[in-house]
Formats: structure tokens, sequence, C-alpha cells
């Protein structure tokens, strides 16, 4: 529920621009002010989403979450879902915590769920855009189907901690990219193997 509530935060000064220009005669300020208002509340979006709150917490349990290049801060939805009934809505992860993108496993540490993955359970890995709720310019999500690991058909990996749109963009693209690149080397390693 609190993580639902940072929402608030960017909703309140885009209410206030609005009744501040409806208070006006009608100008170039009445457009102007509302939309950068607006503007600025969507880069910082992350917020909205909780992301300063996601990151405390998960500091908590795991200090070092977000502070190397192989740990992230991230969320996790699994399918088939842990989360059912109102939760669900309201929040889309199913767990929140630490991923490490290690030489041989992903390894996710929330306060509900662990796991490993090693490589070679890995079908495939993508990038997807979160969509409408994100405004289709949040970060993406990791997607990875699961081949030979009956705890899950598939895990979205979505980053939670930065507090910029840009931001947000760059650390899911950054591990991406480093999970790529030892996808790479896994499936070469089976191969001459």
């Amino acid at each position: 529920m609190a993580v639902t509530m940072y929402g608030l935060l960017l909703a309140i000064p885009v209410v206030i621009a609005i009744a501040f220009v409806s208070t006006v005669t009608l100008g170039p300020v009445t457009l102007l002010l509302p939309l950068s208002v607006f503007l600025f509340a969507t880069y910082l979006l992350p917020v909205g989403f909780g992301n300063p709150y996601v990151t405390k917490l998960v500091r908590r349990h795991c200090p070092s979450a977000g502070k190397s290049a192989e740990s992230f801060v991230s969320q996790v939805r699994v399918q088939p879902s842990l989360r059912s009934g109102l939760g669900s809505l309201l929040e889309d992860a199913d767990d929140f915590g630490c991923l490490s993108i290690t030489a041989s496993e992903l390894i996710f540490e929330g306060d509900r769920l662990k796991l490993r993955l090693p490589y070679e359970h890995i079908a495939s890995a993508e990038l997807k855009n979160i969509g409408l709720r994100g405004l289709f310019i949040y970060g993406p999500r990791i997607v990875i189907r699961t081949a030979k690991f009956p705890e899950a058909e598939m895990l979205e990996f979505g980053e939670r901690s930065s507090i910029t749109l840009n931001g947000s963009q760059s650390i899911a693209r950054n591990a991406f990219k480093k999970l790529s690149g030892h996808l790479k080397s896994a499936k070469s390693g089976s191969v001459a193997g």
C-alpha cells in the first residue's frame, strides 16, 4: 500500500497546477504551466512507482543491492503468479529484492522469494516495454523464459532503484546487456564443451 501511495506525490503538483490555472484568465500560462508540471511529473515517474521506498526496503536485507555493476534493486513477477486478489491489482510485482547477475547464474533474493537460475535453464531473454502502466516510456523489463526450471515458466525482472525515467531505462538496459553477455558465454561454452 505504501508503494502505491507514492503515486499521489506526482498527482498533487498536477492538481495544484490545474487548480491555479482555473483561477487566472486564459493565456499562455494556462497551457504551459499544467503541461510543464505534467512533463516534470512524468520524468519522475519512478518516484510515483515508489522506487525510493522499494530501494530502502530491499537494502534492509541486502545492503549491496544496486551498488555494483552485477547487483540491481529489482522486482520480480513470476508466471504463474504468486499473487492474487487486491494485492495483484495494486502492485504487479510478486516480490522485491536484489537481482545479481553472476558469471554462472541469475540470483534473486527477496523477502518472499529466493531463486537461483543457472544460465543453462534459460531458454530465452528479451526486453519488454511495460506498456500503459509506464506510459510506454518507463525502463523495460527483462523477460526470461525458462527451460528445465520447475519453479516458473517465465520471470519478469524490472529495475526499482531509479528516480528518473532516463535512469530507469539506463539501468534496465545495462542489466540486460550484462545478462546477454553471460548467456552468450554460457551457450558458447556448452557448444564447445
